[in-house]
């Protein structure tokens, strides 16, 4: 998490997230619980951040796909951080330069509200 957070190379916080996501797509639920709430505080942070880049917000949108597919221990988990989370994906559709990137926070998010 420390990784990702760390503003410096953009590849190598895109790498701390892929890792982020796949640590926590094949963790045991109770793991997965544990540490649910601070990769959602982590990723908003992130996707806030309008000077992150696309790359690095491209893989927070993933890690917050990998935390929205979750099973419900982890959803009631992160639920009073959502608002938060789908605010960031907003700002990460509207500044991200990468039509990719931009398409996938808005959809996201869209799927938050519906």
């Amino acid at each position: 998490v420390t990784c990702a957070e760390h503003r410096g190379e953009p590849e190598i916080r895109a790498a701390a997230l892929q890792a982020l996501m796949m640590v926590f797509h094949t963790a045991a639920s109770a793991d997965a619980v544990e540490h649910a709430v601070p990769l959602v505080q982590t990723i908003t942070s992130i996707l806030r951040d309008h000077a992150c880049g696309d790359v690095v917000r491209m893989g927070a949108t993933r890690v917050a796909t990998a935390l929205l597919a979750g099973d419900e221990p982890v959803l009631r988990a992160i639920e009073p951080h959502l608002g938060a989370l789908r605010a960031a994906l907003d700002v990460a559709a509207r500044v991200a330069a990468d039509q990719e990137v931009s398409s996938l926070a808005a959809k996201l998010a869209s799927c938050m509200t519906a």
